[in-house]
Parts: C-alpha cells; sequence; structure tokens
C-alpha cells in the first residue's frame, strides 16, 4: 500500500509540474512561449565572445549568457537552447527576421533599440573599455576622457556598438572610430598597427587582453561623466516584442538569480568582478527612457 501510495504521489507530482509549466506558458502567450510548448528548442544568437557566449576549447558552447539563458529558459519549461552564432551586429536584425528567439552579447539597453526589440531586466552594468598592443607606450592614459583629448589616435569598436558614444561624450571625435563585425578583426587591427585601440565594453576588454599576450588592457579606465553622473550601461537579453508577456516573467526569474550568491559565482568562474551586477532597483522601463 506504502508502495502505490509512493507512485501516486511520484504521479501527482509530474502532473503538478505540468500543470504549472501550462499555466506559465498560457500567460505567457506569444510566439516564444508556443515554441517552447510545441517542444521545439529556443535558438540564441551569440557573437563567439568571451565572456559572455563563445564556443569553448572543447567545442561546447559556454559563457555567463548561455548559462543564464539555458537556467531560466529550462525553468520555464523549455527543452533545450540551442546557440547561433553571428556577428555582434547581426544579433538584433536576427531577432527582427525570426533567426532566433533570444540574443546576447553583452547587449546594451539602448532608447533605438528599445524601439525595436524587448529588453529583459539588466543582468550586467558596466562602462566601455580599451585594449591597446602590448607594449604600446604613446598610450598612458586612465580614463576615457584623457584618452579623448588625443585627436591622432584611431579607435575601433564593433559593428552596432555603443562605446563610441561614451568616447564622444568624453570629448572625442566620431571620425576616429571605425567599425568592426568581430572582436577578433579588431583585435588584428590593434596588433598591426592600423589603429591604436580597440573599444568594447569593460568585460570584452578584459576578456580580449586575458585571452592574447600580445594585447594589453587599460587600467584603470574610468568612463566620462555627464550631467553629474557615470557614463555606464547596462546590458541585457533581447527578445521580439512580440514575446512581452514572457519576457516579463523570464526577467523575474533572471532577477532572482543576479541578486544571489550563485551569480557571484559564477562570475568568479569567467574571472569577472562583482561590480557588474545591476542594482536590484534597476529597471529596464527607465534605462529605455536614458538617451546617453
Amino acid at each position: 500500500m506504502s508502495k502505490m501510495n509512493g507512485v501516486m504521489r511520484g504521479h501527482i507530482a509530474c502532473l503538478i509540474a505540468a500543470t504549472a509549466i501550462g499555466a506559465t506558458m498560457a500567460a505567457n502567450a506569444g510566439p516564444l512561449a508556443d515554441r517552447i510548448k510545441s517542444g521545439e528548442p529556443v535558438r540564441q544568437g551569440i557573437a563567439n565572445d568571451s565572456p559572455y557566449g563563445y564556443v569553448g576549447k572543447d567545442g561546447r558552447y559556454v559563457g555567463i549568457e548561455v548559462e543564464l539563458a539555458e537556467q531560466v529558459l529550462k525553468s520555464m519549461g523549455a527543452k533545450g537552447v540551442e546557440p547561433t552564432v553571428t556577428t555582434f551586429g547581426g544579433l538584433i536584425p536576427g531577432i527582427q527576421a525570426g533567426r532566433f528567439e533570444i540574443a546576447s552579447d553583452g547587449i546594451y539597453i539602448r532608447p533605438e533599440r528599445c524601439r525595436v526589440v524587448q529588453f529583459a531586466e539588466p543582468h550586467f552594468m558596466f562602462g566601455a573599455g580599451a585594449f591597446i598592443k602590448k607594449g604600446n607606450s604613446k598610450i598612458k592614459v586612465t580614463s576615457m576622457e584623457e584618452l579623448a583629448k588625443d585627436k591622432s589616435l584611431k579607435l575601433g569598436k564593433l559593428t552596432g556598438g555603443a562605446e563610441d558614444k561614451a568616447y564622444v561624450a568624453a570629448g572625442g571625435n566620431r571620425e576616429q572610430v571605425s567599425d568592426f563585425t568581430d572582436r577578433a578583426s579588431m583585435a588584428a587591427a590593434v596588433k598591426s598597427g592600423r589603429i591604436d585601440v580597440g573599444l568594447v565594453t569593460a568585460m570584452g576588454a578584459a576578456a580580449a587582453a586575458a585571452n592574447d599576450p600580445e594585447l594589453q588592457l587599460i587600467t584603470p579606465f574610468k568612463p566620462p561623466t555627464v550631467n553629474g553622473k557615470l557614463f555606464v550601461y547596462y546590458a541585457a537579453f533581447a527578445f521580439s516584442q512580440a514575446d512581452k508577456d514572457f519576457v516579463a516573467d523570464f526577467s523575474k526569474r533572471l532577477k532572482a538569480i543576479v541578486q544571489s550568491s550563485a551569480y557571484k559565482d559564477m562570475l568568479a568562474r569567467y574571472n569577472v568582478p562583482t561590480d557588474v551586477i545591476p542594482n536590484a532597483d534597476a529597471s529596464v522601463e527607465e534605462i529605455c527612457k536614458q538617451e546617453i
């Protein structure tokens, strides 16, 4: 009799779990919810960029945002998450074209982007970072404002990136900045001398220097001050605007992870400092209104 009760309890537990997931899907009606309900894997666009999402040495997809997306989406009933590598500049267009359902690569929440995709609540907060060729004695700066004073410098950023806005806010000229499709090509340009400085996120710059002995991180590297506030960005996962209800639930689950000690442990595994964790009251709705 007790064995039968155990079997029944197991069936009931499964039924409750299935019902909870079903209720979540019903509440979060939309293309992504429908895809999960049908058992199809969720496609995640990444830019093969450490520490966000990239192909590891063993050929598996790894990275902070790969792990976060899998944890949250599986808690929402997804059977699997399939990362897809593209360029940084192809991430948001890929969401718009339906090539994948979620995109990530430390994507800054920007007003112009908020008009075409639906962002989740932020999981990163940081300023721009910079790297140079190792041994470059010409550049000795500790802030974006100091860097912007030298009008002879040639800089690079990723296509679709917003680091040039921080550079201009610091007093630099946009004409000094060239676009590159990926961090590898920008790093190659720095090493060959085609450009002097590579501008990416602070985390991206640290990863670039850590993974290439020919590159050097500019550190410390203070962001510019605009209207009395440091020029920092918040980064988040991007979704289709048709998935607004789904993203609201995704954000609640994500925020619980981001504010936990487990997230600090995850960041540590990728050698990322905990000062990138946004304040608990950071709001994507408010960030979308900030014209910086």
